[in-house]
């Protein structure tokens, strides 16, 4: 009786399985890269609000003032933390920093109001919710 070559069904469900497994282990792994990329991005995004939002406001001046037309704050002892004396705090929208070209809002991921004040001779800014920027 002459000899077939070729693979037996046991050796072909063993590579099949070696693959499952390999595939399984690498999708997690990009999934993982992939959230840490989102997160990554995400705080960059509330940084660079932040920071666009003191810029506009040193460049407009608008925190030596009682913040004119834009809405002021007016629990800024519970809205912006610290020691010493507030002695302006206003509230500008993600919109506004976008619209007079101040923060480039990748993907729209932001989205409602930062507060900047002035304490102690220094010019801070927060989120008014912890939710701001997401996903």
């Amino acid at each position: 009786m002459a000899m077939k070559k070729g693979f037996t069904l046991v050796e072909l469900l063993a590579v099949i399985l070696i693959i499952a497994i390999l595939s399984i282990a690498s999708g997690v792994g990009i999934f993982s890269i992939i959230n840490d990329s989102r997160n990554n991005l995400l705080e960059e995004q509330k940084k660079g609000a932040l920071d666009a939002a003191v810029t506009y406001m040193v460049r407009t001046r608008r925190y030596m003032s009682s913040c004119g037309s834009e809405t002021e704050a007016n629990s800024t002892t519970t809205s912006c933390t610290g020691t010493g004396a507030i002695t302006c705090a206003c509230k500008l929208t993600i919109s506004d920093l976008v619209n007079n070209n101040y923060f480039d809002n990748k993907n729209d991921i932001c989205d409602g109001d930062v507060i900047v004040y002035k304490i102690n001779g220094e010019i801070k800014a927060k989120f008014l919710s912890d939710d701001v920027c997401a996903y």
